[in-house]
């Protein structure tokens, strides 16, 4: 599954809430943002 997600919504800090430990996270750079943020993939 892929997710992205930010901060700033009730959404994003409910996905961010819900990972427990031993959830394993990929982290990719997306260049093509402007603000260049952080995805979880």
């Amino acid at each position: 599954m892929h997710y992205h997600f930010t901060k700033e919504t009730d959404e994003g800090m409910k996905l961010l809430e819900s990972l427990v430990p031993g959830t394993e996270l990929k982290l990719k750079r997306e260049p093509e943002n402007k603000h260049d943020q952080w995805a979880i993939a």
